[in-house]
């Protein structure tokens, strides 16, 4: 798969819940992703903090499995961040604001039906990328419809390349939930928390991306928690394989699993921060980590 709005390259990007998590973010996110025609495929994940003491989305869905208060909570921010939007937001804004309402009530009319754990989770990644699609006028792709599991809920990545890459061909450029996906009878699996990461990895393999780029809110790897430590080193290049022994370690950059399908397809991905994306960030590719930023 190559071309996407007359570019020669493919990039893959995903945001995390604190780019996401006011309507402002959703706008920032926006600015990045029309910056670049290269970016063409854009995977994100539900709202996150907005401040220390917020609950995050994900978790006021799982809430309501027992609370129906907890749904309304996590309803209200989505549509705290449609009139945002709709304010600011211009046509894309306005339409971003109808896409979302229209898909609460979706949810909303189905929530009678005791729907299970991972779909009620998985909904802020969907109704996040259905705003951001509408927002970006973009076409949305369910990650249902692409990302692969079995019946028990273990990650199928072989069939979901396959699968996506057959869908995606299709798309010069969509907008694509993170976090789930479905198995063979169209029940929804999530992956574990910050599983976006692992979406973006399957889809730059599908896609044969040229690089995936993973937005966040740091800008890069650092040697050491830079919240603690005012000295610490930011990487300027990080092999996979260190990556993958800092994740274990509990950085919480990247998830640890989205390393294996880039790096089996031989695909570099680049942190970034989306509050400062003017920052070069940290690349994560082959080879020993011996670069600094000064």
């Amino acid at each position: 798969m190559r071309g996407c709005i007359a570019a020669m390259k493919i990039k893959v990007l995903k945001f995390g819940g604190s780019s996401l998590a006011s309507g402002a973010g959703f706008l920032r996110v926006k600015h990045i992703v029309d910056s670049e025609d290269a970016r063409c495929f854009i995977v994100v994940s539900a709202p996150g903090k907005r401040y220390k003491s917020d609950v995050k989305v994900t978790d006021l869905l799982l809430a309501s499995k027992e609370d129906a208060t907890a749904f309304e909570r996590a309803a209200d921010r989505f549509k705290a961040i449609a009139l945002e939007l709709a304010a600011v937001g211009g046509v894309g804004g306005a339409t971003a604001a109808d896409a979302v309402k229209a898909a609460l009530e979706e949810i909303c009319a189905g929530l009678s039906a005791d729907p299970t754990e991972a779909y009620l989770a998985s909904r802020g990644e969907y109704l996040s990328a259905v705003m951001m699609a509408a927002l970006l006028a973009r076409p949305f792709v369910d990650a249902a419809e692409i990302i692969a599991f079995s019946e028990d809920g273990v990650p199928d990545d072989t069939r979901t390349v396959a699968t996506a890459r057959h869908i995606l061909s299709s798309h010069k450029t969509a907008v694509i939930p993170g976090f789930y996906g479905s198995d063979t009878n169209g029940n929804i699996h999530t992956f574990s928390r910050g599983g976006s990461d692992i979406t973006g990895s399957l889809v730059a393999a599908a896609v044969q991306a040229d690089i995936y780029e993973n937005w966040t809110d740091v800008s890069g790897v650092y040697d050491r928690d830079p919240q603690n430590c005012p000295d610490a080193r930011r990487y300027h290049y990080i092999s996979y394989e260190d990556m993958r022994r800092l994740a274990g370690a509990g950085a919480a950059v990247l998830h640890p699993a989205a390393l294996d399908p880039v790096q089996q397809a031989g695909i570099p991905i680049r942190i970034r921060n989306s509050f400062r994306p003017s920052d070069e960030g940290t690349l994560i590719s082959d080879g020993n980590s011996e670069e600094f930023f000064k």
